[in-house]
């Protein structure tokens, strides 16, 4: 989960995703959703963005523009790609977890609490997005599968995220 200003966004990995990719992918594929919703919902095109990420492989890779791990390069192209669909430049911040808490509580299915703490941090009711297909199901998250079959360790699992 995680949220734009007043709009906010959770739910649940589709189960290739939490078989194939480990949490930082996954969380780095977020920030492709976070840049979705601050330009189609948020109305942020043609800006530069900071966010926040608990995730430190996240925040590298985005702030490096890239990585040389096969599935964090996969899951930065989504970024990129959204990025450039939206005109928005990502700059990433590492806020620790329990610090970065509407995210936390969106992700932990606490979505009561979340929402009362970014009522009352932006003023505004929160408003529920949905992630575009395209986005959570569509060509970039089949290439981050693709990318994370290929290059998976022999004898990894990663489970759920």
């Amino acid at each position: 989960g995680g949220n734009v200003q007043q709009y906010a966004f959770s739910g649940v990995w589709a189960a290739a995703a939490r078989r194939w990719c480990d949490i930082s992918t996954l969380e780095l594929y977020t920030v492709a959703f976070m840049v979705v919703v601050a330009g189609r919902h948020a109305g942020l095109t043609g800006r530069r963005l900071i966010m926040r990420s608990d995730n430190m492989p996240t925040v590298m890779t985005i702030n490096k523009r890239g990585s040389s791990k096969p599935t964090m390069g996969a899951a930065y192209s989504a970024v990129d790609a959204a990025c450039e669909a939206y005109c928005i430049d990502v700059l990433m911040v590492h806020v620790p977890g329990r610090r970065n808490v509407i995210a936390d509580a969106y992700s932990r299915g606490r979505h009561d609490e979340a929402d009362g703490l970014l009522r009352r941090l932006t003023g505004a009711e929160p408003v529920h997005c949905e992630i575009p297909a395209e986005w959570a199901e569509g060509a970039p998250m089949r290439a981050l599968i693709a990318a994370a079959k290929r290059w998976r360790p022999k004898g990894v699992r990663h489970g759920t995220a």
